[in-house]
């Protein structure tokens, strides 16, 4: 009876020290000028669920990203990345802050399988994700809804992949919003094909 207890909390301290890396991940498709679909996958990852190690100047997070896409079960397309989240001092890293991040895939066709891994590199935390993908329509009208905490001039916030039309759009991929701290969000769509006979 002893070892059954050993090893369940052996399994049990396994899935604490490996378990899933808390994120939130949410996809919106938009049209470019030629009739293809843009994916826009935004991420977003609370300081808590990363472990922050010492450097000269603050405290720094490494996340792997491995981005796969897939046809017929083939692997067509493949990259990785880091992000390198880094942190002025230790009180952010237990804030309730949290890094965003965008992948921005613009596609033609349908019959993909996107695949994306993160992984935390110290504790081993890994999150997957997989999105089927379909194309919008050459002559839909609406895009997919984003969600959106802010709407701030983008001379405020230095985050580029998050800029239109000279504003910053302060995504929320989770979707939840507390009261009383959000009184309001905002959604962002396009609309195209709205003046065509």
């Amino acid at each position: 009876m002893l070892k059954i207890l050993i090893l369940f909390v052996i399994m049990a301290a396994s899935f604490l020290l490996y378990g899933e890396l808390a994120m939130s991940i949410d996809e919106n498709r938009f049209l470019d000028e030629n009739g293809n679909t843009i994916l826009e996958i935004n991420y977003e990852i609370p300081y808590k669920s990363l472990f922050f190690t010492p450097i000269d100047y603050g405290f720094a997070a490494d996340v792997l990203v491995n981005i796969s896409l897939l046809r017929d079960s083939v692997t067509v397309y493949q990259q990785d990345f880091t992000n390198r989240i880094v942190l002025t001092n230790q009180e952010l890293t237990l804030s309730e802050g949290s890094f965003l991040d965008k992948i921005i895939l613009t596609l033609s066709q349908s019959g993909f399988v996107i695949s994306l891994m993160f992984s935390e590199q110290v504790n081993n935390q890994q999150k997957m994700w997989e999105y089927n993908f379909q194309p919008l329509s050459e002559d839909t009208m609406l895009s997919d809804l984003e969600f959106l905490e802010n709407i701030l001039p983008d001379s405020t916030v230095s985050k580029p992949k998050f800029n239109r039309n000279g504003k910053y759009y302060q995504v929320n991929p989770d979707h939840i919003f507390m009261i009383p701290e959000f009184s309001e969000f905002f959604l962002y769509f396009e609309l195209t094909n709205f003046f065509q006979d």
